[in-house]
């Protein structure tokens, strides 16, 4: 039986190989390994939609209006000029490269051997063998809702990664 591939995953794909050289990429793997009862739903159509470009940055906002400015705000208070594009709120933005040494320091308490490449920050452990790979792959979605929900807030202050924020009162 072969595996059907659709042509937004295509597109997908090759989005991914073309802007980060991912190559090998399995978009429906990374969505299996992500499907999970202990994952929230926000979570899930967050890491949803960052593999799929769903996401509303800035930069789709100027592509379709034309009064709109797609530079990232965060970026601005740097005075640097940085359209925020999916790739540069997730990888590239100096928000995020501050806080990826500690999600790398987090993730490393489950796999300790763990290189965190960008490939890993956006589509997480290739693999659901064991439970510390579950771990990360939910620590690594979980950062994708807090990097969000921090653009989303606009405010300068620090990535935070505490689980317990979204149960607060």
């Amino acid at each position: 039986m072969g595996q059907h591939t659709s042509r937004k995953e295509k597109y997908c794909k090759t989005y991914w190989i073309e802007r980060r050289n991912f190559n090998n990429i399995d978009i429906q793997k990374s969505l299996k390994l992500s499907n999970s009862k202990f994952v929230e739903g926000s979570t899930k159509n967050i890491h949803f939609g960052l593999i799929h470009r769903f996401l509303h940055t800035r930069s789709r906002q100027a592509y379709i209006s034309s009064e709109s400015d797609s530079n990232c705000k965060y970026c601005l208070t740097l005075g640097l000029f940085n359209r925020e594009t999916i790739i540069h709120c997730f990888l590239d933005c100096p928000k995020v490269i501050d806080f990826c040494p500690n999600l790398e320091n987090i993730l490393k308490l489950s796999e300790p051997n763990l290189v965190l490449t960008d490939y890993v920050k956006i589509f997480g452990a290739r693999s659901k063998e064991n439970i510390s790979q579950i771990v990360m792959n939910y620590l690594i979605q979980y950062a994708h809702k807090c990097i969000w929900k921090n653009r989303q807030k606009l405010e300068n202050k620090d990535i935070d990664i505490n689980l317990w924020n979204d149960y607060k009162e």
